[in-house]
Order: C-alpha cells, then structure tokens, then sequence
C-alpha cells in the first residue's frame, strides 16, 4: 500500500513569522503579536502618567483679573474731578467778599464808642459784644481760606488732604453763616430796643450800620457754603 503525503499544518495567524520560521518559544508560552506588545506600551505608560486637576468653571482667566483691576482704577480715578479754574476764581472772590465785609462790620462797630448823648459803648450789651466776636472769626476764617485757595491756583496742589478738606469747609461755612444771622439778629433786636426807649443818635445808628454789613456776609458765606457742598458732593453726582 502507497503511504500519501500529508501536508503539514499551517503556522497559526497569531503567531509571528519569526516564531513560526525558527519554531522558537516554548509550548504553552502564549503567543505574543506586535499587536499585544504595543497595547500593553501604551497601558503601562497611562498608568505612569500624573493625573490632571480638575479644572474650575467659575476660574477666570489672568488677563480678566487685570481687567476688571484696570477698570476699578479708573473708575475711582472718575469720582474725583477737581473744580474748573472759574470755579476757583468765584470761591476766591467769595472768600475776599467775606473778609471785606466781615472786617468793615467789625471796625464799625468797634467804633461805637462813647457815642450818643450818653456815651454808650458797645461793649455795654453782650448782643453786640456777640456780633463783634463773630466778625472776628468770620475775618480770620476768611483770609485762611483766601491764602488756600491762592495756594492751590498758583501751585495746584492742597494744603490739606481734599476729603477732610471738603468737610471742613462746609461744616465751617454752614456754622459761621449760623452764627452772623444769628448775632446780627440778636443785635438787631437789642439795638431795637434801645431806640424805642432813648430814641435816635449816632450810637444806634453806627450799630445798625454794623449790623447790615453783618447780614450781607451772611449771605457770602452762605454761597460759599453752597459752594463748599458742591465741592463736597460733587463725586457722588
């Protein structure tokens, strides 16, 4: 009987040419494919890899940060605007108007003296001692405040911090104008007075000059006030 040739089998698709050619590897060794190889690469490096921080939403990035900074600044830097050189001028004016008038008030009455058929003296009645007191102050005040804002128009620069400087000014402005009405109309019923029992001489009549000078500074500083609260008030319009 005639043996057949058989064929041998063929090398398993799993098997990698070099393997099936030299036969190398022992049996029962699982077959590894460039495949496998490349894979378990690729898991073992995902496995060394660090893992990544989860990122916020809400996080903005820096050049939002600088943006919101920058506009902050000049937000801030638009609530100041300084007053115009016409403003300047008027509150000058108005301070020179005050020491002006403040100082002839003063004088005036300083001058009544052993005046009148009886030789009064204004110092006899603490309504005008009050008035000439005000006067006082009221003058001094002013030329403070002339020498300031001389200050700031030949220089541009303050003599003191804006905002105390502010407040100060109008608390100041609103207490001296409170103070001559109030002394002007203390005088003016005293000097009423005196007229009604001993009549008319130029005693009286010195003081009433006085005491008009006093209600026209009244109405200074009362737009110096005003202006003083604009310069106040005026970042927040």
């Amino acid at each position: 009987m005639a043996l057949e040739a058989q064929p041998s089998p063929s090398p398993s698709p799993r098997r990698s040419p070099e393997a099936a050619a030299g036969g190398a590897g022992a049996a029962g060794d699982p077959p590894v494919t460039p495949m496998h190889s490349a894979a378990g690469d690729e898991w073992a490096a995902e496995e060394k890899r660090p893992p990544t921080p989860p990122q916020s939403s809400s996080a903005s990035p820096p050049h939002s940060a600088a943006i919101v900074v920058s506009s902050q600044t000049h937000a801030a830097a638009a609530k100041y605007v300084p007053p115009s050189a016409a403003g300047h001028r008027t509150a000058l004016v108005a301070r020179v108007a005050a020491a002006l008038l403040c100082l002839a008030a003063l004088a005036v009455l300083a001058a009544d003296s052993r005046k009148g058929f009886a030789l009064d003296s204004y110092s006899n009645y603490s309504q005008l001692r009050y008035s000439e007191a005000v006067n006082v102050i009221g003058f001094v005040y002013s030329v403070l405040q002339f020498f300031v804002l001389a200050h700031l128009m030949r220089r541009n620069k303050h003599l003191n911090p804006r905002r105390k400087g502010d407040y100060f000014d109008f608390f100041m402005d609103q207490v001296l104008a409170y103070l001559l009405i109030s002394s002007s109309s203390s005088a003016t019923a005293r000097v009423g007075d005196w007229i009604d029992n001993w009549g008319s001489d130029p005693f009286p009549k010195m003081a009433n000059s006085s005491i008009a000078i006093s209600f026209m500074a009244f109405l200074v500083f009362a737009i110096s006030a005003l202006i003083s609260a604009y310069n106040l008030f005026r970042r927040d319009i």
